[in-house]
């Protein structure tokens, strides 16, 4: 029976973790990725039935606050719904517990439809909308803000990856756990873990493109900078903007 609420259980791998034996950020993205696969396909909406209809999903916005990291071989249940839309944008929000069955993490992540060969948004179908919704209280608020660009004319910053065909996903690009893997891999001036992260993503990027990361502290109303909030873009050879995040330590 299709249920708009849905539940998968997930195992922490060795291979998913860092230096501290807890799952990293990376892999926390890459466990909402394939649930919200898993759901759709339950539904006929995944990547797969889109492409009959020439058409494709694609990550836009992604908002993550963690309170606490899984550890190596820890059982984790994560559930989630598709809570809202606008005709262009579909929102869907998760929640993750530990075996406990404490909440450890909240998410929320805004997809678009795209026309496979133009590239561009079209509005999601119909039946779709329709579908019921859960109604349970938002893991977290929908964020409509952009992410600016900075003002500084040095975009490039420091040359992190060269794209290859490793790195890409069903839809020939670079997948977007990738991107937050650049976004927050290379920052040298801490040694945590991101308690949250709000990320943009702006531009594909394809084999042979030159990823470049840079980073900034995040001014905040005015006031002066704070070090625990980042502001970490990704930009190609061309000096175009890939990605953005809004991280805090």
């Amino acid at each position: 029976m299709k249920t708009a609420l849905y539940t998968a259980n997930f195992n922490v791998r060795s291979y998913e973790v860092g230096d501290r034996q807890q799952a990293t950020l990376t892999s926390i993205a890459n466990y909402l990725q394939e649930i919200a696969g898993l759901h759709a396909h339950r539904l006929n909406f995944d990547i797969t039935h889109l492409n009959k209809r020439g058409l494709t999903w694609v990550l836009f916005k992604m908002h993550i606050v963690v309170a606490q990291y899984p550890q190596r071989w820890q059982d984790i249940r994560i559930d989630t719904w598709p809570s809202s839309g606008n005709g262009i944008i579909a929102f869907r929000d998760y929640r993750i517990y530990n075996s406990d069955e404490e909440l450890i993490c909240k998410a929320i992540s805004q997809w678009m439809v795209l026309d496979s060969k133009t590239k561009r948004p079209v509005r999601l179908p119909e039946e779709l909308m329709q579908y019921p919704r859960v109604v349970v209280e938002p893991g977290l608020d929908y964020s409509r803000k952009e992410l600016s660009e900075s003002d500084e004319e040095n975009h490039r910053g420091e040359l992190v990856a060269r794209v290859g065909q490793h790195h890409l996903d069903m839809n020939k690009h670079v997948n977007n756990a990738r991107y937050i893997e650049w976004l927050t891999g290379y920052t040298g001036s801490t040694s945590k873990q991101p308690s949250e992260i709000s990320l943009q993503f702006t531009r594909e990027a394809f084999p042979g493109d030159e990823i470049y990361l840079h980073t900034s502290q995040q001014e905040l109303h005015g006031r002066d900078a704070d070090p625990g909030i980042l502001l970490n873009r990704l930009f190609n050879q061309h000096g175009e903007l890939l990605a953005a995040a809004r991280i805090h330590y």
